[in-house]
C-alpha cells in the first residue's frame, strides 16, 4: 500500500492497541502516515491534520488518502474493500460504522451521504482539488503550529433547512458538503467506545456525608 496515505487527528498519543498493531502493519510495508495529536479542537484537528496532508502530497505520489479516527477496529480486508470503492468511483466513499447510540454514522441529506469520518477514503486529486478552493489562515493560539498555513477544509456551523429549521452542523458533515458528498459502500467496521463509567452509592454517600460536614 505504498500508494496510500493514512491521516489520523487525535487527542491520544496512543492508538488503541488494534489499530496500533495495523497502522505498524501498514508502515512496515511502506505506507505513508500523518498521526496529528495534541490539538483539542475537533474541527481545528482535522484542518491541521489535512493539511499536512496535502503538503505530502505536494512532494510524493499517493493515489488515495484514508482517514481514520483512533477508536476505529478494521482489518486490511477492511481497508483493501473501502480504498477500492473509491477507486472504481473516484469519489470520497466512507465505510459503514455506528456511534455510541447505535445509530448509523451517516446522514442522506438533500439526496447527497453526509458521513462521519472515521473510516473515510478520498482519491488525492480530489482532496488537493478541495484545498486549492479552500481559504487559508493562521492559529497564532497554538505555539505548535503556529507558523503553519492552515487550509480551511472543514469547520463547523448552523445550517438553515428549507422548512426554517436551524441546525448545527458538525466538521464531518461539513467536510463532506465540501466535497460534494459521499459514497457509502456496505464495508462494516467497528468503532471501539469506553466503557461508561457511573458513581457507586458509596461515591454518593461520600459526598453526601462530607457536604454534610460543611452545612
Amino acid at each position: 500500500m505504498r500508494n496510500l496515505l493514512i491521516v489520523i487527528a487525535s487527542n491520544r498519543a496512543q492508538p488503541n492497541d488494534s489499530l496500533f498493531k495495523n497502522l505498524a502493519g501498514f508502515a512496515a510495508r511502506g505506507t505513508a502516515i500523518i498521526h496529528h495529536v495534541g490539538t483539542t479542537d475537533v474541527a481545528l484537528a482535522r484542518n491541521v491534520s489535512l493539511t499536512m496532508a496535502h503538503a505530502v502530497l505536494q512532494q510524493q505520489k499517493h493515489d488515495m488518502v484514508l482517514m481514520l479516527d483512533d477508536d476505529m477496529v478494521f482489518n486490511d480486508s477492511h481497508v483493501n474493500a473501502i480504498l477500492g470503492a473509491a477507486a472504481q468511483s473516484m469519489r470520497p466513499t466512507s465505510a459503514c460504522y455506528v456511534m455510541a447510540s447505535g445509530a448509523l454514522a451517516a446522514r442522506r441529506r438533500n439526496r447527497k451521504w453526509l458521513t462521519g469520518l472515521g473510516f473515510l477514503a478520498i482519491p488525492s486529486d480530489v482532496l488537493c482539488a478541495l484545498a486549492d478552493d479552500s481559504p487559508r489562515f493562521k492559529c497564532p493560539l497554538d505555539g505548535a503550529i503556529n507558523q503553519l498555513e492552515i487550509i480551511e477544509f472543514t469547520g463547523t456551523r448552523i445550517v438553515t433547512h428549507e422548512d426554517g429549521t436551524r441546525e448545527w452542523q458538525g466538521e464531518d458533515f461539513v467536510f463532506c458538503e465540501r466535497l460534494g458528498g459521499i459514497n457509502l459502500a456496505p464495508v462494516s467496521v467497528g468503532h471501539l467506545k469506553p466503557k461508561v463509567l457511573q458513581p457507586s452509592p458509596d461515591h454518593i454517600k461520600a459526598f453526601l456525608d462530607e457536604q454534610e460536614k460543611l452545612s
